[in-house]
């Protein structure tokens, strides 16, 4: 994991508060005294740029767990206000440290869990209709308390396909929707952003949520009226939010595909709940640079400028089995050096040739049921070495092999000459042969022969 190393640490305000509905009214009139003689509303183009993808911008917002909603319909944000709201602007020092590091940032947390049941059904005077006569793009905006989940709110966006006439939805059917239920969390975290874009890289200790159930409903509405209205700002229907969603009319009906317009969906319901927080200019007693000194204590932290390091961080449980096997495999392999120190056992030499070990490096011991001597034949079988191994191990497969030692009666320096003697329980020195007289052996016996006296002969113990 990464972690960061602090060079310097400045006093500052951070975060993102509750959402408080009396500071909507203040910050229009406060656009409007820009310019007294406007005669529309005056909507900031800033504003309206954000609504597309506030939700997914790296700046402002980053993906939580979700807290109480667990399917795969849920989306959950948390908003830190990240750099760009925190007061006042960072130290130019220490150009070479990459990140800022915020401490105890106070954060809203929005949980969505898309569309709603059939029995959430909106009252006319839960909805806003937004449009104008002479167009055909219309909007229809729905806000409600959520009776059965206390403190969630229910929201609902709905196409007017044929526009609006006389502030109603024209059309008939089931209009393009896109419908969310959705709740507030406040909670504090550690935040860190880089210097050189605002972005938001990290979250840590993250604090535990509570659940907002309270939010101004009216100021809400008022919010949310200032952004969609086109028409009260004298917007052209065309470059308005709405048109963004009316010409998305065949992405609705699409559950992949109209992803992207429910990230805008979300992006208006949680714009709002970020502007008009104590820490934000919807405040309009809050200073850019200056610590705004009637910000709530909560707000008031402390930021460092940091440098990123790689830190390696051990699971405890996996670690100690690690060791444990380790030290079983090293008493095991300890424990043999020992035994083969202690014992020095009398183990065979062996090489690379398995059927030349067995010819020439066995070594015959006194069988315990010795079995009875057998007549000497006219036709000898051919000597062990020159039969193959599927003939070796079909006519020996009873054969005993044991380690090298003294066996009861024998003496174990006395070797025999030849594997016949070991095989058929003959004396040793009377299968002595000479070079001349084994190849006289090798052409008189056939193969048949061999394989018929191999099979009837009681083989003795070989070790």
């Amino acid at each position: 994991m990464t972690g960061y190393d602090s060079v310097y640490t400045y006093n500052a305000t951070a975060g993102v508060g509750q959402f408080n509905g009396s500071f909507v009214q203040p910050y229009l009139q406060k656009l409007q005294n820009l310019s007294p003689q406007y005669p529309y509303r005056v909507v900031p183009y800033t504003a309206l740029s954000m609504l597309y993808d506030f939700v997914v911008n790296p700046m402002h917002s980053v993906v939580g767990d979700p807290i109480a909603c667990h399917d795969k319909d849920c989306d959950s944000y948390l908003l830190t206000g990240g750099l760009i709201m925190t007061t006042p602007w960072p130290p130019l020092s220490h150009p070479s440290e990459s990140v800022i590091k915020i401490y105890d940032v106070p954060s809203t947390q929005i949980e969505f869990k898309r569309r709603i049941s059939d029995r959430d059904m909106f009252m006319d005077k839960d909805c806003m209709v937004f449009g104008d006569d002479q167009t055909l793009i219309g909007l229809r905006f729905c806000l409600a308390n959520n009776t059965k989940a206390n403190g969630s709110i229910t929201a609902g966006l709905y196409v007017c396909p044929n526009g609006t006439q006389a502030g109603k939805c024209e059309g008939t059917g089931i209009f393009p929707n896109l419908t969310t239920t959705f709740s507030v969390y406040s909670r504090k975290a550690n935040v860190v952003a880089s210097r050189s874009n605002y972005s938001v890289v990290a979250i840590s200790e993250i604090g535990e949520p509570t659940k907002n159930t309270d939010i101004d409903l009216v100021g809400f509405k008022e919010a949310i009226t200032w952004l969609l209205d086109y028409k009260a700002a004298q917007i052209p229907a065309t470059s308005s939010i709405a048109e963004h969603f009316w010409s998305g009319q065949d992405q609705l009906s699409n559950k992949y595909w109209s992803r992207e317009l429910y990230q805008t969906f979300q992006s208006i319901l949680a714009f709002p709940l970020w502007k008009f927080n104590p820490n934000n200019f919807g405040n309009v007693e809050l200073s850019a640079q200056e610590i705004t000194t009637s910000l709530p204590q909560e707000f008031h932290t402390k930021a460092a400028i940091a440098t990123p390091y790689t830190r390696i961080v051990l699971n405890k449980s996996m670690f100690i089995l690690f060791l444990l096997l380790h030290i079983l495999v090293l008493t095991f392999v300890w424990a043999m050096l020992l035994w083969l120190v202690i014992t020095r056992p009398d183990l065979p030499k062996i090489s690379s040739y398995p059927l030349f070990d067995f010819a020439f490096k066995t070594r015959y011991t006194m069988p315990s049921d010795p079995p009875p001597r057998h007549q000497k034949s006219e036709n000898p079988p051919k000597h062990i070495v020159r039969i193959g191994d599927k003939e070796i191990l079909s006519d020996l497969s009873q054969l005993e092999v044991f380690l090298r030692g003294r066996g009861a009666g024998l003496n174990s320096r006395q070797t025999p000459e030849t594997l016949y003697s070991v095989l058929f329980n003959l004396p040793a020195q009377a299968q002595i042969l000479t070079d001349s007289s084994h190849e006289a052996l090798v052409s008189e016996a056939g193969e048949d022969e061999r394989k018929k006296f191999l099979s009837q002969a009681h083989p003795a113990n070989i070790s």
